[in-house]
């Protein structure tokens, strides 16, 4: 987030200590008798009824003070006893909410060797007669119907069969080819994944959320505490009037009575006015704490997403077989895939073995070994490997 908040500058501590000094002193404005003669009555404020508050003293109260921590930090206090007005920073800036390493996520198709035999010719090839299919062991924990998965066979068959303008592969309850959906840690770690995944950009657009009204309300914040050190200071240009007012009738030996009146309407007015200043900042105290309380959050989150991240990377980092052909038996397994892509792709390479397709060394072929790729179209390799192995269309 990288962000400064300023604390509300020291003028607003002015406010605090004028509303209690000019509720708690006393200075004396004498009212001038003009029906008397003779000296001047007493200064004195014990003996004068008219007495009129004003400031002599260097009492204080304590300003609004923003305070942005990050996660991990304990805010003792959100106040302080008048201090210089200074810059208050994170003291660990919020970084970036990272991006997931895009690691090798358990898509390595060999597990330290082929997934098929280097060697296998089929001695009944699809390429002459069509091969049928059924399904054996169907785990439903992959959260597909065995009808979506038949009907993903039947896609994967067609991008081979499409590319000799014959049919390969068909769905046979009696087939001769048996294809297993089988769960187990591979694609339990894949589920896994998949849920810290969602829980990131959960977590990922609550906190850009949270930033975006914790922005918004920061301006509202700053351009409040900016309109209060204003009306601040234009409050202690006006007191300030006053007071010099008070000494100077004080020093001629009292105030007309005329204007005397005007003076005690005056103060009323000053003290209604710093009421209503000490209401403002008790308020933008309060609206300072809901930002923090913000702050506070969003860091939250991002040691969280952090967190998730640094598991789904620790998982992603591993690498196993996605699937396999196992000629002795033609059987084709199906452990593993992160979505639909990812099982059209590996079917779709498990049935390339079982036609008698090898691996080839193009990154974006059905054939490469790592299922790393996202298309679902045969590569020149693919095609050149089918022709040799099926010359006749």
């Amino acid at each position: 987030m990288f962000v400064k908040i300023f604390k509300i500058t020291s003028s607003l501590l002015i406010v605090g200590i004028f509303v209690a000094l000019i509720v708690t002193r006393d200075f004396s404005l004498i009212q001038k008798d003009f029906f008397k003669k003779g000296p001047s009555q007493s200064s004195e404020p014990t003996s004068n009824p008219h007495n009129i508050s004003t400031a002599t003293g260097s009492e204080s109260l304590t300003p609004p003070t923003l305070q942005v921590v990050d996660a991990t930090t304990t805010i003792a206090e959100k106040k302080t006893q008048s201090p210089p007005p200074t810059e208050l920073v994170q003291q660990e800036p919020i970084k970036k909410v990272p991006v997931i390493t895009k690691a090798r996520v358990y898509e390595e198709i060999s597990e330290g060797g082929l997934d098929t035999v280097a060697s296998y010719r089929p001695s009944i090839s699809p390429c002459k007669t069509t091969m049928g299919f059924t399904i054996g062991t169907f785990d439903t924990r992959f959260g597909i119907s065995k009808e979506q998965f038949i009907q993903e066979i039947e896609s994967a068959a067609k991008v081979w069969g499409d590319a000799l303008g014959k049919k390969l592969f068909a769905y046979d309850e009696n087939g001769s080819l048996t294809i297993n959906l089988i769960y187990d840690e591979r694609q339990a770690r894949t589920d896994t994944i998949n849920s810290l995944a969602m829980k990131i950009e959960n977590s990922k657009s609550s906190a850009e959320t949270l930033r975006t009204v914790y922005e918004q309300e920061k301006i509202i914040y700053l351009g409040d505490g900016e309109q209060l050190t204003r009306d601040s200071d234009a409050f202690q240009a006006r007191y300030k009037i006053y007071t010099d007012k008070v000494a100077t009738y004080n020093a001629q030996g009292g105030a007309p009575r005329s204007e005397y009146a005007s003076m005690m309407a005056e103060l009323e007015a000053l003290k209604e006015t710093a009421k209503n200043l000490e209401t403002r900042r008790d308020a933008l105290i309060v609206y300072m704490e809901s930002i923090n309380a913000k702050v506070n959050r969003y860091n939250e989150l991002v040691v969280d997403i952090n967190s998730l991240i640094k598991q789904s990377n620790s998982l992603g980092g591993q690498e196993f077989t996605e699937g396999r052909f196992i000629p002795s038996t033609n059987t084709v397994d199906i452990f593993q895939y992160s979505n639909l892509l990812k099982l059209h792709r590996v079917v779709t390479h498990e049935l390339g073995h079982v036609i008698g397709i090898n691996h080839n060394e193009n990154v974006y072929s059905i054939m490469y070994s790592v299922n790393s790729a996202t298309t679902t179209s045969l590569s020149t390799e693919d095609v050149q490997d089918l022709i040799r192995l099926c010359p006749s269309r």
